[in-house]
């Protein structure tokens, strides 16, 4: 420390030396520097010498020199290299030139200081400096000591006596120091005892957790001796036990007939570890070791595929390919050549020398093989009696829907007759019942298709509004009759000629619409139809069906699609239903490539949706469009529902016309008596009938009587089967009445009509295209092919509607015979006739120069590409779908006839006249089972035409159902399906959709190779609706026979035969045969039939039975 602070002192002392000498250095600079630079301008060498003696006497300096820069002016002393030297610049200033001053060095004062007492001084005073801080400091450490003694080193002694007279004896007592009260919260020494105090009480603790440790260890040692003992005990029982083990694994090694093999890899090749059991199970002689090729070529003995298969899976185990393979296969002893059965696992693993081993399990499994068989034996049995089940399933279908369809249709002709109201009441609620029946059966007969895979899509172009239509005509009267509004709401992007299976669409709409009026007590059902998304080739349509009603819960909504699945039990008592109707519309949205769906709140109605995936028509052509003049006119729509207004209106926008609604009857009547007094007043009034306070033909009335120039056109919209609105608006001679719910089309042709100029039609009729339109071909001949009688009627009658002369062939050889003796313009073939088909005799006119160019048109159902493919390359020039659409049929005439051809006069005089139409018959505006819009159609508008076809149809096709029942019987599938095909074609020209589209699935069910039991269950379908439309058709339009013939010789006969036939007296057959006329004008067709199935069958007790039902309805 003393030297520390005297090397500090010393420190001090320079740097205050230093500081004087640079003081010093100032001063002379300041004070002396200027009066040398002047001596040294002046040169004055006195002056100069006497400022180098009086610096030169100034302590330490050694050496003065003055320079003038060049030479040395002045000094004295002497320079050396232990001086401190400095020189000091010499500076003169003299004026200049423009009044400025200028300063230059003109010279050098060196001056030299020796420091050499500057450090002998200093040297001195750090001595006296030492001396007394090294007395200080001894001063200080003595008193220091002096206290570490009292107040330290005398505590650490006693401290370290403490420590070492410490044993276990003592080890609980601590140190105790007598300090006095005088010191800090944080003294060391005490800090100290506490620490030692505290390491006595770990020790102390630690001793005696070492101690307890000791006990347990010693315990624990003790326990190890004893479980050791224990385990010895346990290892010699668990040995005994393993020994049992694997004496029981070998046994059931023996009795599964299983054992182990090891395959490895020698210098000889593959070779299996031999074992006794491996020896006994493959039949193979002892060995150390057996080939591989033994155990493939016992394979290849009997499957040489097995055993190829298996060498393939050992390589490629051995090569790391798979790590393990499992495979059964037959094998053959080379001990007795007997076969077995081997299931054989390998895995791959290595071996001591990590070598790949293979190593795994042979089982003979001989005798499952011979189970699996016995089971596949009676699978087959299984499959079957399913087969007889699904035939007994058809014929019951036939035996339970022959009758109920009896009972419906007796019930609906009794209901036209007069009746009392018991008698009525009774008759609804047989046919309510009978047609709920029906419907079950019908809905677990679809089902069971659907689920075996036999329900067919068809493909065949369609419009769209037909579809709709078709379900407005089974949903709209159900709707109407619980004062439900149905709506319609289809986008205008979604296309209305399509191509896909028109049947089952309509299937699910009627399915969802049915639920929809069920489960609705007050409000609407509107079904939308929207685009969902379309690529290249398709198009996905989405159908919604929103209701009113009283919705789902969602635990609901989860069971909603399964069989036989309702949303309550609340729901099964109140509202009846079998629940299939739901799960077969989710099967049938399925098959056409969608989806099903529904979103629900309970009580405030449901939207059930499903997606069908369908195509453009293939035979598309452009709609008819609203008269240009009648673009931009004012139309007033009246509804007081807004959804149905919305409806009327979008498609009125989308006809661009200017559509303006009115909600109720007092709002419409202000709207036009506004317009009154205006140019632009309006065109049309749209009146609903329906509507509180003021209903539509009261409307009407005040309308006509407002005297409006010019008169609107007023056009009702009503509800289906309201006969009494429809003879209110005859009586008011109003210009349409529409049926809702409304169609574009059905709204287009109205207006072209009531505001063209044209005759106005009532809301039964659909507007056609009447003989005076028709293209004219005066003195044409075409000769026309077709065996089916109302075919050839109706293609006969509209090709003479355009002046063109027709022959008639019913079948293609008599259409080859005629064709080589008498020039036709064209021929109009059918494709499937008896004697020879269309196509055949396509060939044989293509053959012979006469026909070679004859324009040869197909008439056919089948349209699908391939049939079409098949008709041209046969050599037909064109074809026309059936049912004959007269538009496409005269647009083909137009594309086909040569306009060159020339007729003689003869011929031309000798062409038959149109036939005058009495356009008096009283048409109904519904028929069961007929689509009257559709037929109307074909058949050009004529309501005369269309009911002397109906009535055509109902005579010569309610034989049908007996001949293909006939046909099947005799297994004569060529022809059930031309019977099919005929009844398909006639079906569709009339409208009958149903009948059609059950023919349909007939004839391609017989050339997809159908079971005999669903081909049954299908005619037993075709008679089901044929029945239905039959009866409609009579129920409509009864024949003169049957209402005016005198009956007394008739009375005779049917007499004789009840007479016959309740003694089974085969005679009634013959009597039968001899007035077969006379009994079917009486019977009618379908009596008359139905008597003739029974006779030929024997059945005496259902042709007593049958004309028992006669005579009671005579009564």
């Amino acid at each position: 420390m003393s030297l520390l602070l005297t090397a500090a002192d010393y420190g001090r002392t320079q740097r205050r030396d230093r500081a004087d000498l640079e003081h010093w250095f100032g001063l002379l600079a300041d004070s002396s520097l200027p009066p040398i630079a002047n001596a040294v301008w002046n040169y004055n060498l006195d002056a100069l010498q006497l400022f180098v003696d009086g610096i030169a006497r100034q302590p330490d300096v050694v050496y003065v020199a003055v320079h003038d820069g060049r030479s040395r002016m002045l000094s004295k002393g002497e320079s050396s290299d232990t001086l401190v030297i400095r020189d000091l610049p010499l500076l003169h200033t003299w004026p200049a030139a423009a009044g400025t001053a200028r300063t230059e060095e003109i010279g050098k004062l060196v001056i030299g200081i020796d420091d050499t007492a500057a450090r002998r001084r200093a040297l001195e005073t750090v001595s006296r400096g030492l001396v007394s801080n090294l007395v200080l400091v001894c001063c200080i450490a003595g008193f220091l000591l002096l206290i570490i003694e009292r107040q330290v080193m005398r505590h650490l002694r006693m401290t370290s006596q403490f420590v070492v007279a410490l044993s276990r004896s003592n080890l609980r007592e601590h140190l105790q120091l007598d300090r006095g009260s005088r010191r800090g919260p944080d003294d060391e020494l005490d800090l100290l005892v506490t620490g030692l105090n505290k390491m006595q009480d770990s020790l102390c603790h630690s001793i005696a957790s070492l101690e307890d440790d000791i006990r347990k260890r010693q315990a624990a040692e003790a326990e190890v001796r004893r479980l050791n003992t224990d385990l010895e005990h346990h290892v010699e029982e668990r040995t005994h036990q393993l020994q049992q083990a694997r004496a029981a694994a070998e046994q059931v090694l023996d009795l599964t007939g299983s054992a182990h093999w090891m395959l490895d890899w020698g210098d000889e090749g593959p070779h299996i570890a031999s074992s006794p059991r491996l020896e006994k199970l493959l039949g193979l002689a002892p060995a150390a070791q057996h080939r591989l090729d033994q155990l493939i070529d016992g394979i290849a003995a009997l499957s040489p595929t097995d055993a190829r298969r298996f060498e393939s899976l050992i390589r490629e185990l051995y090569t790391g390919k798979r790590q393990e393979s499992h495979m059964t296969f037959p094998f053959r002893r080379p001990v007795d050549n007997g076969r077995i059965w081997l299931d054989a696992l390998a895995v791959l693993a290595t071996d001591a020398n990590g070598q790949p081993r293979i190593t795994g399990s042979l089982q003979d499994v001989t005798q499952q093989k011979a189970t699996e068989a016995a089971l596949e034996d009676a699978k087959e049995q299984a499959e079957a009696a399913m087969r007889t089940k699904s035939e007994f399933l058809a014929d019951m279908s036939h035996e339970i829907r022959t009758p109920i369809n009896a009972v419906c249709g007796m019930c609906h002709l009794m209901l036209r007759t007069t009746l009392t109201a018991r008698q009525e009441d009774y008759a609804l609620k047989i046919r309510q019942a009978g047609d709920h029946l029906l419907g079950i059966i019908n809905n677990i007969l679809d089902l069971s298709k659907i689920e075996s895979g036999k329900q067919t899509l068809e493909s065949t172009d369609f419009e769209l509004d037909g579809v709709l239509d078709h379900m407005a005509n089974l949903v709209g009267d159900k709707a109407a009759q619980k004062g439900l509004e149905l709506i319609f709401e289809i986008a205008p992007e979604v296309p209305r000629q399509l191509c896909g299976d028109p049947l089952r669409l309509s299937q699910i709409l009627v399915n969802y619409g049915n639920n929809a009026v069920k489960f609705t007590e007050h409000g609407e059902v509107r079904v939308r139809v929207a685009l969902d998304h379309q690529d290249a080739e398709q198009l996905v349509l989405r159908f919604t069906v929103t209701d009113s009603g009283i919705g789902l819960e969602p635990e609901q909504i989860t069971r909603l699609f399964g069989s036989f699945e309702q949303a309550s039990t609340f729901t099964t008592r109140k509202y009846g239903g079998s629940g299939l109707g739901l799960v077969i519309s989710k099967r049938l949205a399925e098959m056409m490539g969608g989806r099903v769906g529904v979103e629900s709140t309970p009580g405030q109605g449901s939207s059930f949706w499903f997606t069908a995936r369908l195509s453009l028509a293939v035979t598309a052509s452009p709609g008819p469009g609203l008269d240009p003049a009648l673009r931009q006119s004012r139309v007033l729509v009246v509804d007081d529902n807004a959804a149905a207004r919305n409806s009327i209106l979008e498609a009125l926008s989308q006809l661009e016309m200017r559509p303006e609604v009115a909600a109720s009857a007092d709002e419409a009547l202000q709207l036009l008596e506004a317009s009154m007094g205006h140019t632009d007043t309006f065109s049309a009034v749209l009146i609903d009938w329906a509507m509180p306070g003021m209903d539509g033909l009261t409307t009407a009335r005040k309308i006509r009587l407002m005297g409006l120039n010019p008169a609107p056109a007023l056009v009702l919209l009503t509800a289906h089967g309201q006969d009494e609105v429809l003879h209110a608006a005859e009586e008011m001679h109003l210009d349409a009445t529409l049926f809702k719910p409304i169609l574009e089309t059905a709204l287009l042709q109205v207006l072209n009509r009531v505001l063209g100029s044209e005759a106005p039609v009532d809301g039964g009729r659909l507007p056609g295209a009447a003989p005076a339109q028709l293209p004219r071909y005066p003195g044409r001949r075409i000769l026309l092919v077709e065996d089916n009688r109302l075919n050839q009627q109706v293609a006969t009658e509209m090709l003479a509607d355009a002046g063109l002369i027709v022959d008639l062939a019913e079948n293609g050889a008599q259409a080859v015979e005629m064709a080589a003796q008498r020039d036709y313009d064209m021929v109009l073939m059918d494709i499937q006739m008896p004697v020879m088909d269309g196509i055949t005799a396509t060939r044989l006119l293509r053959a012979a120069p006469r026909t070679r160019e004859l324009p040869i048109i197909a008439m056919t159902a089948n349209v699908m590409q391939e049939d079409r493919y098949r008709y041209l390359k046969a050599g037909m020039t064109d074809f026309i779908a059936k049912p004959i659409e007269p538009a496409m049929l005269f647009r083909t005439l137009a594309a086909n006839l040569s306009p060159q051809a020339v007729v003689a006069a003869r011929e031309l005089a000798a062409a038959p006249p149109a036939p005058e139409e009495d356009e008096s018959t009283v048409f109904p505006p519904y028929i069961e089972g007929i689509d009257l819009k559709a037929g109307r159609s074909r058949l050009m508008g004529s309501d005369s035409r269309y009911a002397r076809y109906l009535r055509l149809f109902a005579e010569h096709s309610a034989e049908v159902p007996l001949q293909l029942q006939a046909a099947l019987d005799a297994r004569d599938l060529p022809g059930v399906q031309r019977l099919a095909h005929t009844l398909k074609g006639s079906a569709g020209q009339v409208g009958a959709e149903q009948v059609r589209a059950a023919a349909a699935e007939l004839e391609k069910a017989v050339a997809d190779g159908a079971s005999t039991a669903t081909q049954t269950e299908m005619v037993s379908r075709i008679t089901e609706v044929l029945i239905l439309a039959v009866n409609g058709i009579y129920s409509a339009f009864p024949t003169q026979t049957e209402t005016s013939r005198p009956v007394e010789n008739a009375g005779s006969v049917i007499a004789e035969l009840l007479s016959l036939i309740e003694n089974d007296d085969a005679k009634a057959l013959a009597v039968f045969d001899a007035h077969r006329t006379l009994l079917e004008e009486m019977l009618g067709s379908v009596g008359y039939q139905a008597l003739a199935g029974h006779l030929q069958q024997f059945d005496f007790d259902q042709a007593l039975e049958t004309l028992r039902r006669h005579q009671e309805r005579q009564v």
